[in-house]
């Protein structure tokens, strides 16, 4: 202990002055909104504006969204990069597969807590049709498998940061795509 301070106070302080400067949306803002406040999200946002998805993230929900970090996108790159005859062409190379992208990260219909998960999970259709099922991996986490045929069957990544909630609808911020 010095100056009367310890440790983890000096800490809560540095945390509660970072939550201070840190831009946070208004009440009641949108899941586009949230997203794009929130700063870890761009690639995703820049992706859902050139697939002409971003209107939907607008719309009233409710909206459970599994939506990669920008640290995802960058690992999924850098693999592509690393493997044989992928690297020259485009992952997603038109609105299309963009759409697929994009809609394989958004259930409609719900707002989905992690704490609504009970110890066998949830299966939820994403508007891209993806299966994705939902389970249990600790108290703060679950992982999201896309389980249906197509291309992005066997996909699975770890919600990061549940519960990241929005006026119409969830977010989850998850380590991986849900689509290849």
């Amino acid at each position: 202990m010095r100056g009367g301070r310890t440790a983890g106070s000096s800490l809560i302080l540095v945390a509660a002055l970072l939550a201070a400067l840190l831009p946070r949306p208004a009440a009641g803002a949108t899941v586009l909104e949230v997203l794009a406040a929130d700063g870890r999200f761009g690639r995703f946002l820049e992706l859902a504006q050139r697939a002409g998805m971003e209107e939907r993230l607008r719309q009233p929900g409710p909206l459970t969204i599994f939506a990669p970090t920008d640290a995802a996108f960058a690992e999924v790159l850098a693999a592509r990069a690393r493997a044989p005859g992928r690297a020259e062409a485009a992952p997603w190379p038109d609105a299309e597969a963009l759409r697929a992208l994009i809609g394989a990260h958004i259930v409609s219909g719900k707002a989905l807590r992690l704490a609504d998960l009970d110890g066998e999970g949830q299966e939820l259709r994403s508007e891209g049709e993806a299966v994705l099922r939902l389970r249990p991996a600790s108290r703060a986490s679950a992982l999201v498998t896309a389980a249906a045929a197509g291309p992005w069957e066997g996909r699975t990544a770890r919600i990061v940061e549940p519960d990241i909630v929005a006026a119409n609808g969830v977010i989850h911020a998850i380590d991986g795509l849900m689509l290849r």
